[in-house]
């Protein structure tokens, strides 16, 4: 008699646990950045993520060369801001990153580079925005707002920016000497912006005055060739200054699109709610 084949079955459990230094790789070239020129800078690539050890390559891949690094191959490679001439710099940094298995990743970085004597803000998109103020004035205020900061109203001959890409930059200047007897405060400004402004783009004014009302203030601005730098002179009391106190100007204003009322008049049939205008003039907060 032949002998039968007899058969088990069995089973295992095999419980397979991540590695203590493993994780996905992924590079982190840090936020963007700003500075004045000749200022320290530090990049960070802390936040990557991946199976170590890392190994960390920065490069230059946007703006004047600024040269080498110091610590290029670390996490936290430094340079000194460069000269920027009379306009802003726009410096671009890649990280890549390898880890213990050859494997790749890269993130960039941006730092915008100012003038020593621009003072930085940051508009409501995270963007640096500086202004500049002539050597006889004193910058008392500068700050970066939306204009959801204030309550709608009307505006002044039917003019009313449809957009504000950098924000309402509210500033507030004075005079470094006594105004006395027939003496005028004058002062001229520059704002120092993060983008070229295209060529529709203009200047808008909020003037608190009364009720309010946005004012076309773009015959009182000056671009230069690369529209990067926009400079007005401002005279207190006049047109563009809030602040009826001798020595003082406020002016809340900003880069500006404005609607084009050919083309609002052709569009009537077609869109009758005239909601081109997503801000309106403000009053006073």
């Amino acid at each position: 008699m032949n002998e039968m084949e007899q058969t088990g079955n069995d089973t295992v459990s095999i419980w397979v646990y991540p590695s203590q230094n493993g994780s996905e790789l992924e590079a982190d070239a840090g936020e963007d950045q700003y500075a004045n020129e000749g200022e320290p800078v530090t990049l960070d690539g802390r936040g990557s993520t991946g199976t170590e050890p890392l190994s960390y390559a920065w490069t230059q891949t946007g703006g004047p060369d600024i040269g080498l690094f110091l610590y290029e191959d670390t996490d936290q490679p430094e340079f000194t801001a460069p000269d920027t001439g009379e306009e802003a710099l726009l410096l671009t940094f890649q990280l890549t990153l390898t880890d213990s298995q050859q494997d790749t990743d890269s993130d960039s970085v941006d730092v915008y580079v100012f003038p020593d004597d621009v003072e930085i803000s940051t508009t409501p998109d995270g963007d640096p925005l500086g202004i500049r103020v002539d050597n006889d004035t004193i910058l008392n205020d500068f700050l970066v707002t939306t204009t959801n900061a204030y309550s709608a109203s009307t505006t002044a001959d039917g003019t009313a920016p449809v957009k504000l890409p950098h924000g309402l930059a509210e500033f507030s200047l004075q005079s470094q000497t006594p105004i006395t007897g027939t003496s005028i405060f004058t002062s001229t400004v520059s704002f120092f912006l993060p983008t070229a402004a295209s060529p529709d783009h203009g200047w808008a004014k909020l003037s608190l005055q009364g009720n309010g009302a946005w004012i076309d203030f773009s015959d009182h601005v000056v671009f230069n060739p690369s529209r990067t730098v926009v400079s007005m002179t401002l005279t207190d009391n006049e047109d563009g200054d809030d602040n009826p106190a001798i020595g003082i100007i406020d002016d809340p204003s900003g880069l500006a699109l404005f609607a084009d009322d050919d083309d609002d008049d052709d569009d009537d049939d077609d869109d009758d709610d005239g909601d081109d205008c997503f801000i309106m003039t403000c009053m006073p907060r």
